[in-house]
């Protein structure tokens, strides 16, 4: 496999038939075009296509989209300026106005976002931001990321992130093995892969994640596979990451 391809239609009739076939991707050799028609529709190649508020990229990466992500919610925390500023809402209702209009636009379709270390230093900056703004801190002042987060018994973006990630393995896990989202979790390039660093992936994502876990013990695929299937179980498993 050279590279991947996503497919956006043209001549649709209506918005609802071109999101249903944009999401469509078809492997094609390095250098290969590729000409598509499909009920008097032609296709194009693009390098990224917009699918239920998402930009998907055709590469996989996710830099771009979380810089999308952090413009909207910016947007969004900018609008609501005053409430910040006003010193007639508690603290705690503050707090619930920053979860519901801004970090859920930050956060929205991220249980597969594939996080570096940058990026996970990006999103963590954009929510300290909110929290110094509302806290009403300066820049000037000497007050660390972590007294931020204590004043305001906020949870980490980061760590919202890993939740989302592992509740949706979760229903990956527990669906048929036939369903499309189940069968490339399993997917196992064939052949060798190219020199160098090999590129950051979802699964390799998952495994960081159990190596940064405190868990008094190690668990293997197969022990976390099993306790997928099991809601109450996996329900303390991702509280314990």
């Amino acid at each position: 496999m050279d590279a991947f391809t996503l497919l956006d239609f043209e001549g649709a009739s209506n918005g609802e038939m071109r999101s249903r076939v944009s999401n469509a991707a078809v492997e094609i050799t390095r250098g290969c075009r590729l000409a598509l028609e499909w009920e008097e529709m032609s296709a194009r190649c693009v390098k990224e296509f917009k699918y239920l508020g998402s930009w998907i990229e055709y590469d996989g990466e996710i830099a771009n989209e979380i810089k999308r992500k952090i413009g909207q919610a910016t947007s969004a925390f900018s609008k609501l300026k005053p409430v910040w500023r006003s010193s007639k809402y508690s603290m705690r209702l503050k707090l619930r106005l920053l979860n519901s209009n801004v970090m859920s636009i930050l956060l929205y379709a991220s249980e597969c976002w594939k996080l570096n270390t940058q990026l996970e230093k990006r999103v963590l900056a954009f929510e300290n931001m909110c929290l110094r703004r509302i806290l009403n801190i300066s820049w000037q002042e000497k007050v660390t990321n972590i007294e931020v987060h204590r004043r305001t018994s906020q949870p980490l973006a980061t760590d919202l992130l890993k939740r989302r990630r592992w509740t949706y393995l979760g229903h990956v896990l527990r669906m048929p093995e036939d369903r499309l989202p189940n069968t490339v979790y399993d997917w196992r390039p064939e052949g060798r892969r190219k020199r160098g660093r090999p590129r950051h992936t979802l699964r390799r994502q998952y495994d960081r994640d159990l190596r940064n876990a405190e868990l008094s013990l190690q668990p293997q695929w197969e022990d976390v596979m099993a306790a997928a299937q099991l809601r109450d179980v996996w329900r303390g498993f991702v509280d314990a990451l």
